[in-house]
């Protein structure tokens, strides 16, 4: 039996393929809805974000690691169903510690889906304390009339240059993020080739921002936040659906989004403006 582990940081088209073959059985055993999603935007070329685990050349495990801030990581693992308690999620789980240690990454967050009773028995098995839970809502795109607004007095200003200021302490105040936090995120997006970013100007004043990730053939709408003293005035209403109809305006269908499960404010303007749920995600911290 021959055992390979391997770190990559973005996998190969081979890879790939067998990462969305062994999606396709966790997805049949476990009813799970979403396969793993490598993002690199925030990563240096040589991190290591994607742990392939193979078992005499097949695919038995995989894990990707994101983080999206330096003190925090957030781990997704698959393992097919015929080789589960045989200890291979723990190899992978070591050679992922190894790689936060080496990027100073202090804390592990755990993603599984409501649906995966397997990834919930052993997170419970460890009694990793929860964290928070997320709902996954994709654009239905028989429901365009949702996306009627009186968009006359608003519009989308691309970010491309600093200075970022205005956006930094929307960003810190709005998501809980420290200066740094708020600096290093927006900057980094602005760097990426997958991510846009967007001022909201309403009536000739800056009022919110929001933006886009391309994954694939997925669109991944990201970072809505309406300034403080906006607020309450239906600009998060307008900023959402004017960068879901840009996407479609580009060709996007496949347009996603995340919510916190308790902001019910935003998650009533997710399903007023269109999207529906798709899936759950429990996020729990690892000790």
């Amino acid at each position: 039996m021959n055992i390979q582990l391997i770190e990559v940081h973005q996998p190969n088209a081979q890879q790939a393929q067998h990462m969305e073959q062994l999606f396709q059985l966790c997805k049949q055993y476990d009813g799970i809805a979403n396969p793993l999603m490598v993002i690199n935007d925030f990563s240096q070329p040589d991190d290591h974000n994607c742990f392939l685990l193979y078992l005499d050349k097949e695919l038995v495990g995989a894990a990707i690691l994101f983080s999206a801030y330096e003190k925090e990581g957030e781990i997704a693992a698959m393992i097919n169903p015929q080789y589960r308690r045989q200890g291979f999620f723990s190899q992978i789980l070591k050679a992922i510690k190894k790689e936060m240690s080496k990027r100073s990454i202090q804390d592990l967050i755990l993603v599984c889906e409501k649906e995966s009773q397997s990834g919930l028995a052993l997170i419970e098995h460890w009694k990793c304390p929860y964290h928070h839970s997320e709902y996954r809502m994709k654009f239905n795109l028989e429901k365009m009339k949702a996306l009627d607004d009186d968009l006359s007095d608003f519009c989308l200003k691309e970010v491309t240059v600093p200075p970022f200021d205005d956006l930094i302490a929307m960003s810190a105040q709005c998501f809980g993020l420290d200066q740094k936090e708020a600096k290093d995120n927006i900057e980094k997006k602005v760097k990426s080739k997958s991510y846009q970013i967007y001022r909201g100007i309403y009536k000739d004043q800056v009022v919110g921002q929001g933006g886009y990730y391309l994954d694939n053939q997925e669109a991944w709408i990201v970072g809505i936040a309406v300034g403080k003293n906006q607020q309450k005035k239906g600009l998060g209403r307008k900023i959402l659906k004017s960068i879901t109809k840009l996407l479609l305006e580009n060709g996007q269908t496949n347009i996603l989004l995340e919510v916190y499960c308790d902001n019910e404010r935003a998650l009533q303007l997710y399903l007023q403006s269109g999207f529906e749920l798709v899936s759950c995600d429990l996020y729990y911290t690892k000790v």
